[in-house]
């Protein structure tokens, strides 16, 4: 894997969806829309960075088919999207029209429909992908792209997680150093019947794991890898930058970057006593320990990483909210503080190359890593790295 990637970073955006015969949830963002942001917080605006930052979270596609009330043949401001259509009568369906239009239509453009019942729905477009579609016909281009970008934005579990899109056109290849692992790319053509949707592994599809996205467990996710199971983007598409302008035939392709999600629960274990990180009794003090025990569903085998800064994280227990803290004495017990923002709280997580699935926890304080020195409870400390199982740690959804 090439570890340059792997330490770069990007952000996203978020829906579900039924395609014709899909009835999946496919975790598109529950938010109201609006509080997607875009790269520095600019709402609904393109960055000059390019790529685009959103929270991926929809729960259904429904009805996305010529005779299910969406048309290609018409503009969406036209006959293209028909008030009262089944689209329009249900939450799930008028979800899924919220990120088509968002994904169609530029920042500044919207269309409005009404329901059955005569009620006016808005729906504002942002990121611009095939703007011609407000008025004119959906092409085969316009297709592949609201594609792309409607699956790029499912997540099965339902969660809202940020992520990173790039991609020929609009968007752009440039990427941001909040999201620095490339997760997989998204393409096909789900207005058609039978509809394509499909994927790839990214270089980094299984580090930093989200629920709901590539690298998880997804059951009953809309797209498949054409190339067969576990199958990376860079095999099988054309490289184009940061990301891919070919696949399978399909010319456009979004890629996806994400990071660690704060509002996810991690298990950390050691590699070396197979035992994991816990909050010593559930205590709520600062100096607290972190000990270890065998995996459990316990509350204090949970942790969130959260981005401090660019490749810098602050590990908290979810039982307490204290954060892990070591100490400036090599082979000192680890501890948990309230957190401060001292750098001796922060830390920097970096995949082992040697031992895929693995990571290096580091202070940024003084570059010392955490590590087990044998199996006790007792056994995590810090200590300068050595590149050793005892310094390697996987990363797991919580149970």
């Amino acid at each position: 894997m090439d570890r340059e990637r792997g330490r770069r970073a990007v952000g996203g955006m978020a829906c579900c969806l039924v395609v014709n015969a899909f009835a999946v949830a496919l975790g598109c963002a529950q938010a109201p829309l609006e509080d997607a942001a875009v790269n520095g917080g600019e709402t609904d605006a393109l960055a000059s960075s390019n790529g685009l930052t959103s929270i991926n979270g929809l729960s259904a596609l429904n009805g996305l088919s010529a005779m299910n009330g969406l048309s290609a043949l018409n503009g969406l401001n036209a006959s293209g999207l028909v008030s009262g259509s089944t689209l329009m009568n249900s939450a799930a369906g008028r979800s899924t029209v919220s990120y088509m239009v968002r994904c169609a239509l530029p920042a500044g453009h919207s269309i409005t429909k009404k329901d059955n019942q005569g009620v006016s729905y808005s729906f504002p477009g942002a990121i611009g992908l095939a703007p011609q579609w407000e008025s004119g016909a959906c092409d085969a281009m316009c297709q592949e792209y609201v594609s792309a970008c409607l699956m790029a934005h499912v997540n099965t579990s339902g969660q809202h997680i940020s992520i990173w899109l790039i991609g020929d056109g609009p968007l752009g290849f440039g990427l941001s150093s909040a999201y620095p692992y490339q997760e997989g790319s998204f393409f096909g053509n789900i207005f058609k019947s039978p509809p394509s949707a499909y994927y790839c592994e990214g270089e980094d599809f299984n580090l930093a794991v989200v629920p709901g996205r590539l690298g998880a467990a997804i059951p009953g996710a809309p797209y498949k890898d054409p190339f067969g199971a576990t199958s990376a983007c860079k095999k099988y598409c054309s490289p184009n930058s940061n990301g891919y302008s070919n696949c399978d035939g399909f010319g456009h392709v979004l890629t996806v970057y994400r990071d660690w999600d704060p509002n996810t629960d991690y298990q950390l274990c050691s590699r070396k006593s197979g035992l994991c990180m816990t909050l010593d009794g559930g205590g709520t003090a600062d100096g607290t320990r972190i000990t270890q025990s065998g995996s459990s569903t316990s509350t204090n085998e949970r942790f969130r990483i959260t981005a401090v800064g660019p490749g810098q994280y602050k590990i908290c227990s979810k039982s307490s909210g204290k954060c892990l803290k070591p100490t400036t004495t090599s082979g000192s017990q680890l501890q948990a503080w309230s957190y401060t923002g001292a750098s001796n709280q922060k830390w920097k997580i970096t995949p082992h190359v040697g031992a895929y699935g693995y990571y290096f926890f580091c202070s940024v304080a003084n570059g010392q890593c955490l590590e087990v020195n044998d199996a006790s409870a007792n056994g995590i400390v810090n200590d300068a790295f050595h590149n050793i199982t005892a310094q390697e740690w996987s990363v797991d959804l919580a149970k």
